[in-house]
Formats: C-alpha cells, structure tokens, sequence
C-alpha cells in the first residue's frame, strides 16, 4: 500500500495525480483532516473477492469539531452487493452516498477510464468554484460498475470546521456547479436506464 498527500480543492486534477501515482489494483481517497476505522480497508476489499464487483462503498460519520458531536453522514443502510439493475429501484438510497470520494474502494482502471469524461465536467464545475467534482465523479464511476458492493458500517469519520472548503465557497457561482452536476445525473441516470421524475428530483432535495 502507498500513500500520497494531494491537494483538496481541485478534485478532478488530483484524481490524474493519483491515476499517474498510483500502480496497485485499488485505489482510496481520504482527506488529511479525517480518519478511519483499523478494520476499513480490510472490510471494504472483501466484496471484491466477487471479481464483477468494482466499487466498495461504506457508511460515514460526521464529526463537528468546534462541538465534538457525531452524526450519520448518509441516511442510506445498504448492504450486500448489488447490480446494475437495481439502481432503478435503489438510487434515492444510493444517491446518499454518492457525495464524496471517502467511504469508498475503487478499481484503478475504471478510475483511470473516467478521467478524459472528467476533464471535461471539470471544466464546467470551474465556474462554480470547483464545487462538487466528487458527486460528478461518482456518477461517472458508477456508471462504469457491473457491481456494487456496500458495507453496512460506518466507518469513515469525516471532520466538519469552519474553515471548510464547501464552506469557504458557497456564493453565487455554486448556481453553474449545480446545473453541471444536473446534466451530470440525468446522463448516469439515462446510462444505467433509471430515469424517473422522483430520481431526477433526488439531488435537488
């Protein structure tokens, strides 16, 4: 296993950091300012032992620093190992998920497929600051998945401050992320043959 330390603010850019870096079979990504549990790469690398599977996924915990309480970052409790098929019926749950790069095992080479169809998302998020690569990310990673695979436990504990990047760029310009990352999720969602009004409502809610 090897580690990297890579900036935080532009995601997209980092992930070619990592691709170049990067000559195991599996890639993490975890922010400098979190931790995770002893067990978390050992329970997130064991569904693939089912070589259909290419992406792991955990339960997260927000900890607010300035006041040291918890809470569940997700409301989804999915567990087991699903198919493409059933994101139609699974997405409003899945979506919960689907915020960030933590809380999840990735395979290097679909990583590395997605990067041209980044580049190019990436171009839009600049206009909203570079808000939400992570959720575009996903999208684009998960539309390349026969199999997904959650672990009902969570095990990332991710650290909320003041001085957040999602905080230190809300304003005005998040409005040209949020259609970016719309067009975004009507595509993944047309890809894996999930479209319905309530799921094209999901991430606006």
């Amino acid at each position: 296993m090897s580690a990297s330390l890579v900036g935080s603010e532009m995601c997209i850019r980092d992930s070619y950091y990592i691709a170049e870096k990067a000559d195991g079979r599996y890639i993490v990504k975890i922010d400098s300012d979190d931790w995770i549990e002893p067990e978390y790469l050992e329970k997130l690398i064991a569904p693939f032992e089912d070589p259909d599977v290419d992406i792991s996924i955990c339960g997260a915990v927000n900890y607010e620093e300035e006041t040291g309480r918890e809470t569940p970052h997700e409301y989804g409790e999915l567990d087991g190992v699903y198919s493409k098929s059933d994101i139609e019926k699974q997405f409003i749950e899945m979506r919960s998920y689907m915020g960030t790069y933590w809380g999840k095992m990735f395979r290097r080479e679909i990583f590395c497929s997605i990067l041209p169809d980044m580049k190019e998302i990436g171009e839009k998020l600049k206009k909203g600051d570079n808000f939400g690569g992570d959720v575009a990310f996903a999208l684009c990673y998960l539309g390349e998945c026969k199999k997904l695979a959650f672990v009902n436990e969570r095990m990332y504990h991710y650290r909320i401050h003041n001085n957040s990047y999602a905080t230190r760029t809300i304003g005005t310009n998040r409005v040209f992320s949020c259609l970016a990352l719309r067009e975004t999720e009507h595509h993944f969602l047309h890809k894996v043959n999930a479209v319905s009004y309530t799921h094209l409502r999901a991430h606006e809610t």
